[in-house]
């Protein structure tokens, strides 16, 4: 029964849409600081430290740190309404 609820389109999509969005935020999680950190000779590495590199990843964290209240607070009222 459960799988056939995942079939129903808006149950796939949004299952869907929350994978892509979690395997961007670990590809750009993963890529950038390896890109910032690889060095120039590679042909596409950037030579930066490893400092560079967190402080260039400083912004998705401050970002994620100030959204996730909104992010809750948006949940909890999608969950009294479905009540």
């Amino acid at each position: 029964m459960a799988l056939r609820t995942t079939a129903r389109p808006a149950v796939l999509f949004t299952n869907l849409a929350s994978i892509m969005v979690g395997v961007s935020f670990l590809v750009v999680s993963l890529v950038l600081p390896q890109l910032l950190q690889l060095p120039k000779a590679t042909g596409y590495g950037l030579g930066r430290s490893m400092v560079v590199a967190g402080l260039f990843m400083a912004p998705l964290g401050l970002t994620m740190m100030f959204t996730v209240p909104v992010y809750a607070q948006l949940a909890a009222k999608s969950a009294r309404r479905s009540r």
